[in-house]
């Protein structure tokens, strides 16, 4: 049974509704999303890492005309390629940013991401099935109609990044 939720990329300036089947993984929502925008205004495309393809590796998003900002701020973004690749473009960089989802329902709690597994801190794969997955507060992983992903960049620290040794100033 298809349900309507929204696909959100946070500082791409990208959103749109999508009509997706409940059990749908996230990686099985950006497929349909990146069909969908085929050649629209605002087009998504996407890679999975190359070496662990069960992780989101990068996000392109096209911009054929300006784009406004769905923040308070009202910004104007200009046309153009908008794109973060995990394995080339941190190259070395700490932190590195990397791509992470969350899910939040209608009423905007947090379903998913990071949180999912409260007892241990992971970060769940986006071709986990909604039968493995699992959403807090439900009983199962499935989408209901409004919940809404959201994909942004994250930094993550591999190291110390200030000062001399082990981090002293």
């Amino acid at each position: 049974m298809a349900v309507k939720i929204n696909f959100d990329v946070t500082g791409f300036y990208f959103g749109r509704d999508i009509d997706v089947e409940k059990t749908d993984s996230i990686r099985d929502v950006c497929n349909k999303v990146m069909y969908e925008s085929k050649g629209e205004d605002a087009e998504f495309s996407f890679k999975p890492e190359v070496e662990k393809p069960q992780f989101l590796g990068e996000i392109t998003v096209v911009h054929r005309v300006q784009a406004r900002s769905r923040q308070n701020s009202g910004r104007v973004y200009n046309p153009g390629i908008y794109r973060w690749n995990d394995a080339v473009d941190n190259n070395n960089r700490n932190p590195a940013l990397l791509w992470q989802y969350y899910v939040f329902d209608k009423d905007n709690r947090l379903l998913s991401g990071v949180q999912e597994y409260p007892q241990k801190r992971m970060i769940v794969p986006f071709t986990k099935p909604a039968a493995e997955r699992g959403f807090l507060g439900r009983s199962t992983g499935e989408f209901m109609t409004d919940d809404r992903i959201v994909w942004r960049l994250v930094g993550i620290l591999g190291g110390p990044n200030v000062g001399g040794p082990k981090g002293t100033a």
